[in-house]
């Protein structure tokens, strides 16, 4: 549930600070009247980040995979996410310097939201399950 909740939060936040970006860059709309929707989007995304997906996805692990795994899977979770944390960080100004910085804040919306329809159906809620009830639901 935290992480639903987490990934919603977050999907939310971007896709605000991505319509602010657009309609700064794209329209003749003045948004100076609004500046403070960025702002106001990052402390949320951080409020929610903070709630489920930062703490969560990192410790999730120990309880979704079997001991006799355990160990490798997690050093293959935190390879993916050091590549994935990379590979943002080198596009992110190459996407808004191309695009425009709306479009960087779109994507990271959008797959936080793909990333809920996931988390809903194929994550299994672990809280108050034994590691043995957990195992169970995986099979």
């Amino acid at each position: 549930v935290l992480l639903a909740i987490s990934c919603t939060g977050c999907g939310i936040a971007c896709l605000s600070a991505s319509t602010w970006f657009y309609m700064r860059e794209n329209t003749t709309y003045d948004v100076t009247g609004v500046s403070w929707i960025p702002f106001l989007a990052f402390i949320f995304h951080a409020l929610f980040y903070s709630l489920g997906l930062g703490p969560i996805a990192l410790s999730i692990k120990g309880e979704m995979f079997p001991a006799n795994i355990k160990a490798k899977a997690s050093a293959v979770t935190t390879m993916v996410l050091a590549v994935n944390s990379f590979l943002l960080n080198k596009t992110y100004l190459i996407i808004a310097d191309t695009f425009g910085l709306y479009v960087n804040f779109l994507v990271y919306g959008l797959t936080m939201l793909s990333a809920l329809l996931f988390i809903w159906f194929f994550v299994v809620e672990t809280r108050k399950k034994t590691l043995q009830e957990i195992q169970d639901k995986l099979e």
